[in-house]
């Protein structure tokens, strides 16, 4: 297959996952309801399945195929390897620059992937069952530590 070819398979690739990832968001944010949303809607103690599964089994799948995304882009990235430096050249003739604003995106994305390993979440204080907005209709959340 040439490199075409490959570039025309990965993007195609890369647009049914984007719409598949999106898709799946859509469904979990206005469909398969959260908590207060559900209750609200539907009464206590309803649950919401789609093709018999939940909103957390649902995000299961919504967070590999953000991983899958992601390693498709790595792959179009690679692909187009020789555009993106030709693209620095222009930007820069220091290869000193193009290495730091390669190297700045890459840390920089990086970060931001691993947020779920450094974030702390805030422990609140709720009724049972209220779910995370709780504290925020009574105007009395409670951040940081509980004893």
């Amino acid at each position: 297959m040439s490199r075409a070819q490959w570039n025309l398979v990965v993007d195609a690739i890369m647009v049914l996952l984007i719409g598949a990832v999106a898709g799946l968001g859509f469904l979990m944010k206005f469909v398969l309801l959260p908590g207060e949303q559900l209750h609200e809607q539907y009464g206590p103690g309803a649950a919401l399945q789609w093709m018999g599964m939940n909103r957390h089994e649902w995000g299961t799948v919504h967070l590999w195929l953000g991983i899958s995304l992601l390693a498709m882009l790595a792959l179009h990235i690679l692909l187009h390897w020789g555009q993106v430096l030709g693209m620095l050249c222009v930007i820069s003739h220091s290869l000193v620059l193009r290495l730091a604003i390669v190297l700045a995106v890459i840390l920089a994305a990086a970060l931001l992937m691993s947020i779920a390993l450094w974030a702390k979440p805030e422990l609140t204080s709720g009724k049972a069952g209220q779910g995370h907005r709780w504290g925020q209709r009574q105007g009395s959340a409670l951040h940081g530590q509980i004893p």
